[in-house]
């Protein structure tokens, strides 16, 4: 300081006084010593004078020369503290004086070499006996160093929670209690939640009971490994949803390898998982439609086609337990083609014009794409009646519809329902998007495959079958008469003056005769008889489990109705004959070219038996 108090001595060559100044001086070494090592000086402000000292460490640590001082206060405040700290210190003085009390206080300090530079001022108030004060002492602190150390650290701080709120996924930090310490914004907004209702809550408190118990026992099975944990769980969201989540968490210990706490990161995958269930969901359709194209020659029809079709797909949309094939005709009207799990008399009896469902109302008409409906059962209260029970005579509740359009005319829908509510998924949705678009391609090979087939067995004037095919199914229906020691007959019939009426009428005269005999073949036998054309005017018939006598009826009696028909044509009318022949299995011959032969030589008898019947 500029100013000591020091003990005057009675006698300046006493020995004990000259003992006196060295031990003074030692001691006031030691203590500028330990002033200087702790970086720390000796202030003194005479409240009465108003006479301020600094001790020589104090100008070292503010890096001051001490000859510029004028030892007031006034220039300790406006030279010495920063700006950003000269508020305080006043208000710091006025307080001491009401109060009796110097705040301990730290304050930033102006330097001429150091950007920053702080110090901490302790200090007391000396009173006079009255009471009145007298001075204030005290200390001031070099703590640059420290607080350097702390805005670093507080730095580091910002940046940590800068780059925590910066990472997208949702971070958290719990301690070992299992309460939460630390949460980015990525965790609220992923719970809807606030930091107030997350800080020093647990999992019991942000979590349902039964994903709590799932967590809890991870994050201690966590803490007791004290290594790293990554598992998938479900997570409500902040809608409410429910989510799946990745959890990546690691323990926290300290110095010890005692547990302090754990972090985590969650990852949601529900999209992921999503995605794959649809890829997953389409790979299965795919092969489905392999599989349906590799038997497309075991179909027997439509029917047989679409019911295999429902089963497959119901097996891939698993929420279906009902399903059905909706078929639409030229005038919009509905019919179920085939069906699953439904009452088989309402299916039958349904009829419906397509504007007049729930389907068309739901999608406003545009049955363009796989569609999900969830509110059927709300459609029978706005009086849509016509909706199809299952066999247990439950409503169905949910939907996905397939619209199934072949040349811009909507011809099929498939229907995969169910009594629950709400279980088609958009993994669904899109999966019958793609049947949407690639069941037409199918199901174009199979009613080629079927035309073709048919054009190949059955002939395309009389639309009976033709001589190849016939001769297969006569083949057939032979072993199964050897299964049931059966009888069958065939008979060959040959129609009368096919010549001369293509050349007095023209050929389509004639194809018009070909076609009302065939046509009386249809209408006069039973469905178990099977008719062909087997040559330009020669027709065969296969007549099972009967007699001779009972078969030549039959016949006759046909040929009575059918010289009674009058052929109508653009050049005229005429009437018309055939002439037959019988062969019985297995009493006349037992194979069909012997069979064959037999027919024709009794066709041939009765042509030449009879007179020309055919009249023009």
């Amino acid at each position: 300081m500029n100013k000591w108090h020091k003990i005057e001595p009675k006698c300046d060559n006493c020995l004990l006084y000259q003992s006196f100044l060295k031990e003074q001086s030692e001691i006031e070494e030691t203590l500028k010593c330990a002033l200087n090592i702790t970086r720390m000086g000796i202030w003194e402000w005479n409240l009465q004078t108003q006479h301020v000292d600094l001790s020589e460490e104090i100008f070292n640590i503010i890096g001051r020369d001490p000859a510029e001082f004028d030892n007031t206060f006034e220039y300790v405040l406006n030279n010495y503290i920063h700006p950003q700290s000269q508020t305080m210190l006043q208000g710091a003085v006025e307080s001491s004086l009401e109060t009796g009390i110097v705040p301990q206080l730290e304050y930033r300090v102006t330097h001429p070499e150091l950007e920053w530079c702080w110090v901490r001022i302790n200090g007391e108030i000396i009173y006079e006996d009255n009471g009145t004060p007298l001075k204030m002492i005290g200390t001031i602190l070099d703590i640059t160093n420290d607080v350097s150390v702390k805005h670093e650290l507080k730095t580091a701080l910002s940046f940590f929670e800068s780059l925590m709120e910066a990472i997208p996924n949702p971070i958290f930090y719990k301690d070992d209690l299992g309460l939460y310490r630390f949460c980015n914004e990525a965790f609220l907004l992923y719970l809807g939640l606030s930091k107030e209702e997350i800080i020093n809550k647990s999992v019991y408190d942000v979590a349902p009971k039964d994903l709590a118990d799932i967590y809890f026992k991870a994050d201690q099975d966590l803490m007791n490994s004290k290594g790293k944990q990554v598992y998938e769980a479900s997570v409500k969201y902040a809608d409410g949803s429910i989510h799946d989540v990745i959890f990546s968490k690691a323990a926290h210990l300290d110095d010890d390898n005692t547990p302090l706490g754990l972090v985590g990161v969650m990852q949601d995958i529900t999209e992921k998982k999503r995605i794959e269930k649809q890829m997953n969901m389409l790979q299965k359709v795919k092969d489905t439609f392999i599989t349906i194209s590799q038997s497309i020659m075991t179909f027997k029809d439509e029917d047989d086609f679409f019911k295999k079709l429902l089963e497959d797909l119901s097996d891939i949309f698993k929420s279906t337990q009902q399903a059905s094939v909706i078929k639409i005709d030229d005038r919009n009207q509905m019919t179920i083609l085939t069906s699953i799990g439904f009452d088989k008399l309402e299916v039958s009896n349904f009829k419906l014009n397509l504007k007049d469902s729930f389907a068309w109302h739901d999608t406003n008409g545009k049955l363009d794409h796989a569609h999900v409906l969830n509110n059927i059962s709300d459609y029978k209260t706005k009086g849509f009646v016509s909706i199809v029970t299952t066999e247990n005579k439950e409503m169905i509740e949910s939907a996905m519809i397939i619209p199934l359009i072949f040349e811009n005319k909507l011809k099929y829908i498939l229907s995969f329902d169910s009594t629950e509510k709400n279980v088609f998924t958009p993994a669904d949705q899109a999966a019958g998007n793609y049947v949407l678009e690639q069941l037409p391609i199918f199901y174009q090979l199979f009613d080629l495959y079927r035309t073709t087939l048919h054009l190949s067995r059955f002939d395309s004037l009389t639309k009976l079958m033709n001589r190849g095919y016939f001769e297969t199914v006569f083949s057939d229906r032979i072993n199964i008469a050897d299964r049931l020691n059966d009888q069958i007959a065939l008979v060959l019939f040959d129609l009368d003056g096919l010549k001369r009426v293509n050349d007095n009428f023209g050929h389509q005269a004639g194809d018009l005769y070909l076609q009302a005999f065939s046509d009386l073949l249809i209408e006069q036998f039973r469905r178990s008889d099977s008719f062909a054309r087997i040559g330009g005017d020669e027709f065969a018939g296969i007549f099972s489990n009967t007699e001779f006598n009972v078969i030549q009826d039959k016949i006759e009696r046909l040929r009575t109705v059918f010289q009674m028909m009058i052929h109508k044509s653009e050049s005229g009318d005429f009437k018309g004959n055939f002439s037959y022949g019988i062969a019985l299995y297995p009493k006349d011959a037992k194979t069909v070219s012997e069979l064959m032969r037999i027919a024709d030589q009794g066709m041939y008898l009765d042509k030449s038996n009879k007179k020309e019947r055919t009249q023009f």
